[in-house]
């Protein structure tokens, strides 16, 4: 029998499948350090979730934290867990994660909080 927050979290993806829009992430990784190049290699690997971007209230932008523009997006809780600087298209517009917070009542996540910026 799943955990009451297992079952919240079917419920949170089921309803961010149904009623949000597919998100596909951009992460850059880098590789092993290349002497010859005095660098490490770099790549990008892509993941995707179901998730609603919202707009912040005015009383949440302080100009600091939160700029005038950024999105707040709920995510449902996807296998690749959203890092600082990861990138993503919403609307023709590409987005910067700023901060990730996932909502994880008793461990379980059942959705994660992201801080996107243009």
């Amino acid at each position: 029998m799943p955990s009451f927050y297992g079952s919240l979290q079917a419920t949170a993806s089921t309803l961010l499948q149904s009623k949000g829009q597919q998100i596909t992430f951009t992460a850059i990784k880098t590789n092993h350090f290349d002497a010859r190049l005095g660098q490490h290699e770099t790549y990008t690997e892509t993941y995707s979730g179901y998730g609603a971007p919202l707009s912040y209230i005015n009383s949440m932008i302080d100009g600091e934290l939160i700029k005038k523009g950024d999105l707040n997006l709920l995510l449902e809780a996807t296998t690749t867990i959203p890092k600082q600087n990861d990138t993503c298209v919403i609307d023709g517009h590409q987005y910067t994660v700023k901060d990730v917070k996932p909502l994880s009542p008793g461990g379980t996540v059942v959705i994660y909080d992201i801080q996107l910026r243009r």
